[in-house]
C-alpha cells in the first residue's frame, strides 16, 4: 500500500500528515489522515491539529478519469464558537492515463510538431493564477514553440515578463468591438497550430474559430462542441449533473480541482504534466511599485507584517464580515505584535474603511493604491495574508506567502490554494457549498461560524512558518 508523507513546513514535528491511499470496496480512493503533533499540549488551542481528525472519502464517478484530490478533514475543539473545519491539503492522488493517452478528444499530432500555441486565458484573477501550471508545462513540453496568451485587461498585467509566455494579447472583445476585430485579424495571420481554451464559454470557442486556429482544444460545454476540433468530455469536469440541473439548482457538479481541470487540456496535447503548483513571479515594474508603496508607508525592513484582504469580487456571500476582520486585526497588533496592512481594489475602498472604522489599533491601508500585478509583489513582502476565497488568495499563495483563507459558499476542494503553506477555514453546513453570490439566510451561517479566534490561531501558526523559513 503506497504511503505519501507530507512534511510539516516548520519542521516542528516529524510529519503533519500521513496519507494512505488504497482502493477499497466501491470507492477507489480513501484518504486517512493522522496528525503527528505530540509536542502540542492537548488542551491548548493548537490542539485543533490533533483533535477530531476524520476519515474523508471522495468517490470517483464511474467512467471518468480525472485527477482526484485527497484531503484531510480535521475539526478542532470549539474555542468560543461551534467548531470550524480545517482542510489541510495533502499531496494529490493522480490517476495517470495509460501510455500518456489524453482520452477522448486527444490530438493525434505529436506535440513537438506544434510551433505556435495560443492559450485563451480565464477572465478572473484567481482562475488566471490557477492557469499558470498550464503555461509552465507547455513551455517545458514545447521549448521552441511560440506560446501566446489572450487575456482581459484586468488579468494581463499578471503575465508581464512571464518566463513561459512570448506575447500577451489583451482581449477587448467585451468593451471595444473595433479593437477586438482588429485583434482577430492580426491573430488570424499568426496561423496558430493550436488554441487551448481554458474558459468553458461559447465566446472562447467562437474566438478560436474566428482566428482560424488549426486545432481547438477545450471542454465540450456551453453548446460549443461543433466549434472545437478536439472536444474534451465535459464529464471530466462536470461528472454528476446535466447542464439543465446545474442551471436550475445553481450548484455546479462535483469535479476536479480547477488546476487539474486545466492540466487535462495540456495532457490532450501529449505533453507530460510536471508542474502542478501555481507560481507567479512579479515583474520588475511591479517590484518597483511595491517598493515605492512600502517606503511611502514606512514598512521597509519590517518582517512581521500581516496583510488582510476583506474583499471578494464574486459577491458579498464570500466575504467575512468587516467587524471580524477588524477584531482580528486588533488582536494581531496587541497580542502578536505585528503590523497590519489592509489591501483592496478601488471598488473595495469603502469596505476597507468599514474595517478601519471598527478597529481600535492602527493599520496601514493600501486599498485602491495597488494593481493585481503590484499586489503580487506586495503579498510576497508579507509574512502572512488573511483572505476570503478571492483572487488575492491565489496571488498570495502563488508568490509563496503563507495564506489563511476563509471559505463559505464555495468549495475548497475545487479552488483552494495548492500550497501546503495555505490554511483553509470552512464550516461544514448542509447548505454549503451553495456557490451563490448572495446568501439567502439573514445570518449568513457559513461565514458567521468562522470565529475570530479560529483565524487568530491560524495566523499564529502561519507566522511560525514564515519565521522558520526566514531564520
Amino acid at each position: 500500500m503506497p504511503r505519501v508523507r507530507l512534511m510539516h513546513p516548520s519542521g516542528l514535528s516529524s510529519a503533519l500528515v500521513s496519507l494512505l491511499v488504497a482502493p477499497r470496496g466501491p470507492l477507489p480512493y480513501r484518504a486517512y489522515a493522522k496528525l503527528c503533533r505530540a509536542d502540542i499540549h492537548p488542551q491548548s488551542p493548537e490542539s485543533m491539529y490533533a483533535h477530531g481528525c476524520q476519515e474523508y472519502t471522495q468517490a470517483k464517478p464511474a467512467g471518468t478519469r480525472h485527477t482526484e484530490a485527497a484531503w484531510a478533514k480535521c475539526a478542532h475543539p470549539p474555542i468560543d464558537s461551534p467548531p470550524s473545519l480545517w482542510y489541510c491539503q495533502t499531496s494529490q492522488c493522480v490517476e495517470r492515463l495509460p501510455n500518456g493517452d489524453g482520452g477522448a478528444g486527444a490530438m493525434s499530432v505529436p506535440s513537438p510538431l506544434l510551433q505556435t500555441v495560443l492559450v485563451i486565458g480565464p477572465n478572473w484573477v484567481g482562475d488566471a493564477v490557477m492557469a499558470t501550471p498550464v503555461l509552465a508545462n507547455l513551455r517545458r513540453g514545447l521549448p521552441k514553440a511560440t506560446i501566446d496568451l489572450l487575456a482581459p485587461a484586468s488579468v494581463s498585467p499578471l503575465f508581464e515578463e512571464h518566463p513561459h509566455v512570448d506575447r500577451v494579447w489583451i482581449d477587448h472583445s467585451r468593451t471595444d468591438w473595433r479593437a477586438a476585430l482588429s485583434l482577430a485579424r492580426t491573430q488570424r495571420q499568426m496561423r496558430y497550430d493550436v488554441a487551448l481554451l481554458l474558459p468553458n464559454s461559447f465566446r472562447a470557442a467562437l474566438w478560436a474559430w474566428l482566428i482560424g486556429a488549426q486545432r481547438r482544444v477545450g471542454y465540450a460545454t456551453d453548446g460549443r462542441r461543433w466549434l472545437l476540433t478536439h472536444p474534451m468530455p465535459a464529464a471530466w469536469i462536470q461528472p454528476h449533473r446535466r447542464r439543465s440541473q446545474r442551471v436550475s439548482t445553481g450548484l455546479p457538479s462535483e469535479g476536479p480541482h480547477q488546476v487539474d481541470a486545466y492540466l487535462r487540456l495540456v495532457e490532450a496535447l501529449h505533453i507530460p504534466i510536471v508542474e502542478r503548483w501555481p507560481v507567479l513571479v512579479p515583474s520588475s515594474l511591479a517590484e518597483k511599485e511595491a517598493e515605492h508603496l512600502w517606503a511611502r508607508h514606512g514598512l521597509e525592513g519590517q518582517k512581521r507584517i500581516v496583510g488582510l484582504c476583506p474583499g471578494a469580487a464574486f459577491g458579498p456571500a464570500k466575504r467575512w464580515w468587516p467587524e471580524r476582520f477588524a477584531a482580528l486585526a486588533d488582536r494581531l497588533v496587541v497580542e502578536a505584535g505585528v503590523t497590519v496592512v489592509l489591501f483592496g481594489s478601488r471598488d473595495e475602498v469603502p469596505l476597507i474603511e468599514q474595517v478601519r472604522a471598527h478597529m481600535s489599533q492602527h493599520a496601514v491601508s493600501l486599498a485602491g493604491q495597488d494593481t493585481p500585478a503590484s499586489f503580487a509583489a506586495l503579498a510576497a513582502r508579507c509574512a502572512v495574508l488573511v483572505t476570503n476565497d478571492s483572487g488575492a488568495m491565489h496571488i498570495a499563495s502563488a508568490v509563496g506567502s503563507p495564506v489563511v483563507a476563509l471559505f463559505g459558499p464555495t468549495d475548497p476542494r475545487r479552488t483552494a490554494p495548492s500550497s501546503p503553506r495555505a490554511f483553509v477555514l470552512r464550516r461544514e453546513l448542509p447548505c454549503s457549498p451553495c456557490f451563490r453570490s448572495q446568501c439567502p439566510y439573514s445570518d449568513h451561517p457559513c461565514m458567521r461560524l468562522i470565529a475570530v479566534d479560529d483565524a487568530f490561531v491560524a495566523v499564529r501558526h502561519a507566522l511560525g512558518y514564515a519565521e522558520h523559513d526566514g531564520a
